[in-house]
């Protein structure tokens, strides 16, 4: 009878010892998968190190070791998956260009130390043009969205605000963009730089900051000017 008590106990204590022994293998495997193998493999030698330390201290048996282990895996296994998580980009943030219909921003990047702007347009009037002219602020707060159309340089609608901050900047030197291409119109560093200003002229020295884009342009078959508006700034997405 008691032969038959102590093989009952010994096959309870093994059954026990390997449900511990694949919890530790499943657990160690969570941590590579989340955290690498050389923090799992660092965790799992620790921790069998730190048993043998109890084993020796307090005379604890091998199951009772497995034990401990297997507990103090389970943190550590929880930390690996949730520094993972943790860590996981919340969003991407792109800097970008809004313009109205006919042309688009390719690219556009704010230096807040100097207020130039790189910006890449492109466009598809089905016209080549010359960009003469280029000017960045600020965008104001509470104020409209530009306008949705491409209208004629000198009219009621641009105000007396942009008409008289707007300058021809690349009239000696005005870059051509063909119908279906994009360029860039303002590089920092270069002759065809612009600065990003604010109501009071100051350079915009924040990079997240919401600006409005204004481009004056010549049709070269027509040499009519026109100037779009558009808006920049950084643009979020998970």
């Amino acid at each position: 009878m008691d032969n038959k008590k102590i093989l009952k106990t010994e096959n309870k204590n093994f059954n026990e010892f390997v449900f511990l022994f694949i919890w530790i293998i499943l657990l160690f495997f969570v941590s590579w998968l989340f955290q690498g193998l050389l923090f799992a493999g660092s965790a799992l030698i620790s921790l069998i190190l730190l048993g043998i330390i109890f084993r020796c201290m307090f005379n604890l048996s091998f199951l009772r070791v497995v034990q401990i282990v297997t507990v103090l895996m389970l943190p550590i296994s929880a930390y690996a998956v949730i520094a993972f998580e943790h860590n996981l980009p919340r969003s991407v943030s792109h800097q970008t260009c809004s313009f109205q219909p006919g042309f688009m921003g390719w690219s556009y990047e704010l230096h807040p130390e100097s207020g130039e702007v790189d910006l890449d347009v492109g466009q598809g009037t089905g016209k080549t043009i010359k960009v003469t002219g280029v000017a960045c602020f600020k965008y104001p707060q509470g104020a409209p969205q530009p306008s949705i159309s491409v209208v004629p340089y000198g009219t009621d609608y641009v105000s007396e605000y942009l008409k008289t901050n707007i300058v021809d900047n690349y009239a000696g030197d005005p870059i051509t963009l063909l119908s279906g291409n994009h360029t860039l119109i303002s590089k920092s560093g270069t002759s065809h730089v612009v600065k990003c200003i604010d109501d009071k002229g100051d350079i915009v020295s924040d990079a997240r900051m919401i600006t409005w884009v204004i481009i004056n342009y010549t049709e070269m078959d027509t040499g009519n000017s026109r100037i779009i508006m558009g808006t920049c700034g950084v643009y979020l997405a998970r």
